[in-house]
């Protein structure tokens, strides 16, 4: 990350990430990039991510990199990022991720994300909790979060940003395939 931030024209960059356990959209042992491009329109802000494989690395001096405005959490950023950008603290586990990124954005600085670092995470011990009555309270404490995050949103941006994937579409263009490919195969058996 230090020899892509070498660059002038980058003001922070990130790395990927190897998921271990149940996540949300990524089996454990999987990689994820989860990165893309911020795009500011009259109705508000909107998070483009582009499918994992339709990246293009540039490399420079031996560092793999890829432009991106918004990237993973784990990311380095240069001095001057803090100079025009502040962590939103009313945005406590949600939301906070993509205010900051907006932020960059609004402020001129450019991202980048590198393959050639991949850190762990752990999303199913996100909120762990033993005691049965804490638990409870993180499970109240989220409605009041997201609604915090919601209004936040909307005063800083206009609305909640919209988040669009490309991955998404690809993926069920690929498993609907797979299906139709499966059932020609499942006939041409029963045929002969």
């Amino acid at each position: 990350m230090l020899a892509v931030l070498a660059f002038p024209e980058i003001d922070y960059c990130a790395d990927m990430e190897r998921q271990i356990g149940h996540g949300r959209s990524t089996a454990s042992g999987q990689t994820r990039i989860q990165s893309g491009f911020i795009h500011f329109a009259p109705d508000g802000p909107r998070i483009e991510l582009k499918h994992d494989q339709g990246w293009r690395y540039l490399n420079t001096g031996g560092a793999r990199y890829a432009r991106a405005d918004y990237t993973r959490n784990l990311i380095l950023l240069k001095r001057r990022c803090f100079e025009n950008v502040r962590w939103n603290e009313q945005l406590r586990f949600m939301g906070e991720h993509l205010d900051f990124y907006l932020s960059l954005r609004r402020g001129g600085l450019k991202g980048a994300f590198t393959p050639d670092l991949i850190q762990l995470h752990w999303d199913d011990l996100k909120r762990f909790c033993i005691d049965m009555g804490a638990e409870k309270s993180w499970r109240g404490r989220d409605t009041e979060e997201r609604r915090q995050m919601q209004k936040t949103f909307v005063e800083t941006w206009g609305k909640v940003p919209e988040v669009t994937s490309a991955q998404v579409w690809q993926d069920r263009v690929l498993m609907n395939a797979r299906r139709a490919a499966r059932w020609v195969f499942v006939k041409a058996r029963g045929v002969r």
